[in-house]
């Protein structure tokens, strides 16, 4: 099953100031392997055109508002909307995603399309210690607790976040920190990457539409935006060469 340029998701919605949370969610949906799941889904759903946002948005909070509702109800085996909960859940853990996700992965199923709306939105948890020894949590980025007790101030927290807390973010896998950008070059680096893998677009001509850039200089975009998105190419950049 081969991966198209009509198969890239629609981000253009993501507004500048969400530059993190767009690099999230390219992480996922610009992953080819993804990309073949959701086809599937999509066959498994009997769903033969997309749908609109609007219509996907609406079809969904409908759902939303009747099994809130009606929670004892007894659905169908081949209900939709229980397929679509079923496979996001399936996605969620095969791509190693937290329940933030959860819309992201619905609207790119229903709709190819996903706005500010969708983005994740949890980024603090609050947990009981000790924790338990098999208990695993999957996070959308690095994190750190901070443990109270019954006698623990306001003050005393808000100083850790201000002081302790980022010391230790700093020391957290710096590997994966974001360097900075401009939300525009990451619109661009997509581009380029859909252009390549895609429609399989030279490095060269690729640079000569551009008119601002080398051929090394998309290559090494190329590699920088595969990094930052943290999965491999479809194909070796090495091959492509």
């Amino acid at each position: 099953m081969n991966i198209r340029i009509e198969d890239k998701v629609d981000l253009e919605e993501i507004g500048d100031k969400n530059t993190q949370q767009y690099v999230n969610v390219c992480s996922l949906v610009d992953n080819f392997q993804f990309l073949k799941k959701v086809k599937q889904v999509r066959e498994a759903l009997g769903l033969r055109k997309m749908l609109s946002y609007k219509n996907a948005k609406k079809w969904i909070n409908t759902r939303r508002k009747y099994i809130k509702k009606n929670p004892d109800a007894n659905y169908p085996v081949n209900d939709r909307y229980m397929k679509l909960l079923l496979c996001t859940s399936n996605l969620k853990q095969r791509f190693r995603r937290g329940d933030s996700f959860t819309d992201v992965i619905k609207y790119t199923i229903l709709c190819g399309k996903v706005t500010d709306n969708e983005l994740p939105t949890k980024t603090s948890y609050c947990f009981i210690y000790p924790f338990e020894d098999e208990y695993t949590l999957e996070l959308d980025s690095p994190m750190v607790a901070i443990l109270i007790d019954q006698e623990t101030q306001l003050e005393e927290v808000e100083k850790l976040i201000k002081t302790k807390a980022r010391i230790l973010f700093k020391q957290i896998d710096k590997s994966r920190k974001l360097p900075k950008r401009e939300h525009d070059e990451l619109i661009r680096h997509r581009k380029w990457y859909w252009q390549h893998y895609a429609l399989k677009m030279s490095y060269n001509k690729i640079a000569s539409e551009d008119g601002c850039i080398s051929k090394q200089g998309v290559v090494d975009a190329l590699e920088d935006y595969t990094k930052l998105v943290g999965f491999k190419p479809p194909v070796s950049l090495k091959k492509a060469l």
